[in-house]
């Protein structure tokens, strides 16, 4: 086999992992995965109020301040289980998730997060604006920004990030 064929050949292989993984990290989630091209449904059911009740507090910060904590303390973020628990990435609300301290993928924390905060009756939907981005590893990635009086803050719980913008 001549070089220039041979590294057409390896140029084409290349190009195609490119693809392959650019499909499963980006397109497949984007469009099938709820929360980012199709709509999460808030929870509104009773366990879900009762945490959020239990998290409020006197103002805003504190109460966004009480979530963070709460996500982090009963949610995990180990990435592999993005693969062996598939299955989650395809839940659609937030109230049977409240119950269990388990692994969920990013577009679930910030659901449950979210449902959080505007079951505590201090937030509206107004108040976040959500935020699609590439990860390190090249997967999408999923968190939100919350206004609070006149400031944002980032919240994204699956990365640890938390404070004001």
């Amino acid at each position: 086999m001549v070089r220039g064929e041979l590294l057409l050949k390896w140029f084409f292989y290349l190009i195609l992992l490119v693809i392959t993984i650019s499909l499963f990290t980006i397109v497949i989630p984007y469009f099938f995965f709820p929360g980012f091209f199709f709509p999460h449904h808030i929870g509104t059911g009773d366990d879900l109020a009762n945490v959020s009740l239990s998290l409020r507090a006197d103002n805003q910060l504190q109460t966004l301040t009480n979530v963070y904590v709460f996500m982090n303390d009963h949610f995990s973020n180990e990435r592999y289980y993005l693969y062996l628990q598939f299955y989650k990435h395809f839940y659609i609300s937030a109230d049977k998730l409240i119950l269990n301290d388990q692994f969920l993928p990013c577009h679930l924390q910030s659901l449950v997060a979210k449902s959080l905060l505007i079951s505590t009756g201090q937030f509206s939907e107004g108040d976040f604006h959500e935020r699609i981005t590439l990860s390190r590893g090249l997967m999408i990635h999923k968190f939100f920004e919350v206004r609070v009086g006149d400031n944002s803050y980032l919240f994204d719980s699956f990365l640890d990030k938390f404070g004001k913008l």
